[in-house]
């Protein structure tokens, strides 16, 4: 069985260490998941201020997420800048105090060496525990079954997979995965293809700040 852990990402807890010398907590945050085919060398910036910078044996792998990254200033644009693709920015990348959006980073399919990035909002419904999945494979729909229940996952949309503690589930063959967080908790699985041609998952908290 798979226990989630009850601490905060490194990375947070640098960040967060970072603004609260002498100023505000953060206001809001945001995950960033990279599912390119290749490590990402990454700088992320909000207007000139730098959040994060991941760069050589810190960089951010294909198939990982950075953890929750704080973010103080006022809700607006976010510049990505990579050396493997370039820079982007992501407009509105947060509308809201308190949200703490997943960025999903892709190649474009119809460019070269070009990059793309996709904002999953925190989930509408809440409750005390969730479990949500979205399925950002080349497939059109995912089958899993989630706690003795088949489920059926459009490609790009989110679902509710269990409002229970503990999520055993098992996707198109492949063994039974057990999670199980002891408080109350909001998880996001995403559901994608590795380089390699494998379905993999990334499991990511949601809760707003």
């Amino acid at each position: 069985m798979k226990r989630l852990p009850r601490f905060l990402a490194p990375i947070f807890c640098f960040a967060l260490a970072n603004y609260l010398q002498g100023q505000q907590p953060p206001k809001n945050g945001f995950t960033i998941l990279n599912l390119t085919p290749c490590s990402l060398n990454l700088r992320i910036l909000a207007q000139t201020n730098i959040i994060a910078q991941l760069r050589g044996p810190e960089a951010l792998d294909s198939g990982s997420s950075t953890g929750l990254l704080p973010w103080r200033f006022p809700p607006g644009s976010l510049r990505l800048e990579t050396e493997e693709y370039g820079a982007l920015e992501v407009p509105q990348a947060i509308q809201k105090t308190g949200e703490t959006p997943f960025l999903v980073l892709e190649e474009k399919k119809s460019g070269a060496n070009s990059l793309q990035v996709t904002v999953l909002p925190n989930a509408k419904i809440r409750t005390p525990v969730f479990y949500d999945a979205i399925n950002l494979t080349p497939q059109p729909m995912l089958k899993i079954r989630a706690n003795n229940k088949m489920i059926e996952l459009p490609r790009g949309v989110r679902m509710r997979l269990a409002e229970e503690k503990i999520l055993r589930y098992v996707l198109e063959n492949q063994p039974e995965e057990v999670l199980e967080t002891e408080e109350n908790d909001n998880f996001l699985l995403i559901f994608f293809k590795d380089p390699k041609g494998k379905i993999q998952s990334i499991v990511s908290r949601d809760n707003l700040l």
